[in-house]
């Protein structure tokens, strides 16, 4: 692996700016009243990795995706997997991405850190950027260890045993928290196991995925994502058969969905939208269907302009929950705001319904399901009303 650690970049990394230390970038923002709107977790497969220079593309991925999308004071943690030994080991503390949004530049000057910003920082970020970088590479330097010199793409006769739920399961804990979290799994998605055979994944219909990731999760009481955004990548990219994308990304979802997660996206490369979020409000929702109230959760997560990410709605029963996969939330000055988006699976209707909400960003009222142009919303049968609260 190529470092990037300069004279500068490693007299800033004594200072700790990065790490949860005096002076960090997440201390100082801690004194500046900035609180972290997210966490991510980044689960790094060591059966994916190889010495081959030309297998380090996932890393130029995984750090581009973190340049766009990381927001001021968002912890980062780094975690090995083993899915041939079903283990899972973090080889280090959490990181602090050094961005600082502009929109905060005001309040760390008002909170009596103004050296901090006048001595030049926001003209080092790219460095500090490179210095994370190469904090990055100390934390996953572990999984190289005995790592092949190059990953020989394999038939599904020579795949091992793999325990890749096992190794999540592992580190099932590091999955509580008060923060909204998004997970990047970085993993050929391969299961291999008592669990599930990987030939039965592969010639497997999406009925029969749902079951197998069913009976698997049967045997995994601790699996659980707890409401976590999960994007994979890497999938079937050690095997020689490129059809096997499909059914592994197709397990896998069905996995995590049931482990109450949200598969946002699973496929060969690293599928995460460029926005940076800015704000992130949490609801109590309810929903008349029939006469009756569904009461469930809603989160609602966007940047400056209102694009929704890691974002989704939850029924709170029979599995009945899904992220949106498009969305815009504009509020105007008044804090008057309008809201419509669409879920990436269905929930009460045959197909993925829209959501349409208006009202104060607190306190949000609309319809889930479908507009008609020839009906007035309080007539067509489609569209069930809707009010969310925000939580406290």
């Amino acid at each position: 692996m190529t470092f990037l650690l300069s004279t500068a970049a490693a007299s800033v990394e004594a200072q700790g700016l990065f790490r949860g230390q005096s002076g960090s970038i997440c201390t100082q923002a801690e004194e500046a009243g900035i609180e972290p709107i997210r966490r991510t977790l980044v689960y790094v497969d060591r059966q994916s990795l190889s010495l081959d220079p030309a297998d380090l593309g996932w890393f130029g991925a995984l750090n581009q995706m973190l340049q766009q999308t990381m927001t001021t004071a968002e912890p980062l943690e780094m975690v090995i997997l083993d899915s041939v030994e079903g283990t899972a080991k973090a080889h280090g503390e959490s990181l602090c991405y050094p961005v600082i949004e502009e929109r905060y530049h005001e309040r760390f000057v008002s909170s009596g850190i103004s050296s901090f910003l006048t001595n030049d920082l926001l003209d080092q970020i790219p460095e500090l950027q490179k210095e994370f970088v190469v904090q990055m590479q100390n934390l996953i330097a572990p999984g190289y260890v005995d790592a092949p010199a190059n990953i020989a793409k394999r038939s599904v006769e020579r795949i091992e045993s793999r325990h890749l739920l096992r190794a999540l399961q592992s580190d099932a804990a590091r999955f509580s928290s008060d923060l909204p979290t998004r997970v990047i799994l970085y993993s050929d998605m391969i299961e291999n196991s008592d669990l599930v055979d990987l030939t039965a994944v592969l010639s497997s219909s999406p009925e029969e995925r749902v079951a197998m990731a069913d009976t698997a999760l049967a045997s995994l009481p601790r699996l659980d994502f707890q409401g976590a955004m999960v994007y994979g990548y890497g999938t079937g990219a050690t095997l020689d058969n490129p059809s096997a994308v499909e059914a592994l990304s197709g397990f896998m979802q069905q996995v995590i969905y049931l482990a109450n997660g949200y598969p946002v996206a699973l496929s060969r490369e690293l599928a995460v939208q460029p926005i940076r979020p800015s704000v992130v409000t949490s609801y109590d929702m309810n929903i008349e269907v029939e006469e009756r109230q569904i009461k469930g959760r809603m989160q609602l997560m966007s940047d400056n302009g209102g694009r929704i990410i890691d974002s989704y709605l939850d029924l709170g029963t029979g599995n009945r929950s899904s992220h949106l996969d498009s969305g815009r939330l504009v509020c105007s000055q008044d804090a008057q705001c309008q809201f419509e988006g669409e879920l990436a699976t269905a929930l009460l209707f045959e197909d993925p319904e829209k959501l349409f909400l208006e009202g104060e960003r607190d306190a949000l009222t609309g319809h889930l399901g479908f507009r008609n142009d020839r009906l007035v919303d309080s007539d067509n049968p489609a569209l069930l009303p809707l009010d969310a609260q925000a939580r406290p």
